[in-house]
């Protein structure tokens, strides 16, 4: 059969067309469905990435705040003590006796009470369970979880908050002295008191004249304990009755934090408390067990008026300082942090301890290339005097510390 040359540009142009459509059914669409399952695939796991990084970021912000809340537990129940332990007590009691030279003739406790705090005012509570110290085993990971989710549970009921707030009780004794010694004996008492390394509440003391020179009198002692959330007192309980009771520093021999925990930026840093200090700020490394800035007034033994930050890498700091009608006012704030609670006011009074208002910065070198916390300071000074800020310790080829400012002349040295 013979093939006319039309009838062969038709055959060509059907193979062509037949090509095509195998191809395209049987190539192509197989192809094209398995890249939009690679892209389904991509964007799953892209969106996977996405939440984790995220949930890192939240991790990493979280860890930094548990360490700075961590810090702030520790500083507010340091000076309470761990658990009534009356033997313990009546030691501690016989050393401050002794060493105020008085005599006592007889020391007489109360039952232990579970008290709640409400309206800053103590009221004893039916129930005789310590609920702190469960809170406290809860942090150390040492409750059931079924516990724990029970306490969860009643901690997302609002109605529960509203009526459990403020009602954690508090665990406390009372030790009723009678004694007598002379009138500068009793003072040296009351300051070994005050003195103390954990808080002991002398709500009532009278004093009656007796024979010769010395006085007979009764005091009241209150004691109150906190179950803390690590091993701080540890050391503060272990004690020996053939040896010596107590310890100087109720800070040494920390479990699972660092010796530092718990103490002022003076005692940190293991410095005289120079008098003409007014302001104290540390810088440390993110590695450390203590936030990577603590800013505070000089000597604040309660740490009332300190603010925190745990920042890996750089932290805003703003200082102020206000004078007004003979008065002068200071505030401050870290990124999350402020002091005092009403940053909008003029601030809170202070007088300074010199002809300047002094500021004195404790840094130190940086561990590695990795360490990157550093802190850029800005003062605002609107009084008549001079900001000296010391800078001490910092690192010198890549400071933590930058200091700005803004106002009247402040003096930045380095050290």
């Amino acid at each position: 059969m013979k093939v006319t040359k039309r009838e062969k540009y038709l055959l060509i142009i059907l193979a062509i067309l037949s090509t095509i459509v195998v191809y395209y059914n049987f190539v192509y669409i197989p192809q094209r469905q398995k890249i939009n399952t690679l892209k389904a695939i991509k964007k799953e796991y892209e969106d996977k990435k996405y939440k984790i990084v995220g949930m890192d970021k939240i991790i990493k912000k979280t860890q930094r705040n548990l360490k700075i809340l961590n810090y702030k537990i520790q500083d507010n129940t340091t000076l309470f003590f761990p658990s009534i332990e009356q033997e313990k007590i009546i030691v501690e009691l016989d050393e401050l006796i002794k060493k105020s030279e008085l005599t006592a003739f007889s020391i007489k406790f109360s039952e232990r009470e579970f008290n709640e705090v409400k309206a800053f005012q103590f009221e004893k509570k039916k129930e005789n369970k310590n609920h702190l110290e469960d809170l406290a085993r809860e942090y150390k990971g040492t409750e059931k979880n079924n516990k724990r989710n029970k306490n969860n549970k009643n901690l997302n009921n609002p109605k529960n908050d509203s009526n459990e707030k403020y009602k954690n009780p508090v665990e406390s004794i009372t030790a009723t002295i009678n004694f007598k010694g002379n009138y500068l004996d009793v003072v040296e008492f009351i300051s070994k008191v005050e003195e103390f390394e954990k808080r002991i509440v002398m709500s009532n003391i009278k004093i009656n004249k007796g024979y010769d020179s010395l006085v007979t009198g009764v005091a009241t002692l209150e004691f109150y304990a906190v179950p803390k959330i690590n091993e701080d007192d540890k050391e503060f309980l272990k004690w020996k009755i053939e040896g010596e009771y107590g310890k100087q520093n109720p800070f040494d021999g920390l479990i699972g934090i660092s010796n530092e925990v718990g103490t002022t930026i003076e005692d940190i840093h293991k410095l005289n408390k120079e008098d003409t200090l007014d302001f104290v700020m540390a810088m440390r490394s993110e590695q450390s067990d203590l936030p990577t800035v603590m800013l505070g007034k000089a000597n604040d033994k309660a740490k009332s008026s300190y603010v925190y930050a745990d920042n890996p890498v750089k932290e805003n700091v703003e200082i102020y300082f206000l004078k007004e009608k003979d008065k002068y006012y200071f505030k401050y704030k870290t990124e999350n942090d402020v002091y005092p609670t009403d940053f909008n006011g003029k601030g809170e009074e202070f007088i300074p301890k010199s002809s300047n208002i002094n500021l004195k910065i404790y840094s130190n070198k940086r561990i590695d290339k990795n360490d990157l916390s550093r802190a850029n300071i800005k003062i605002y000074n609107k009084t008549d005097k001079q900001v000296n800020v010391n800078i001490q310790d910092d690192d010198i080829t890549k400071p933590r510390v930058n200091i700005s400012s803004e106002g009247t002349s402040v003096n930045v040295k380095r050290n």
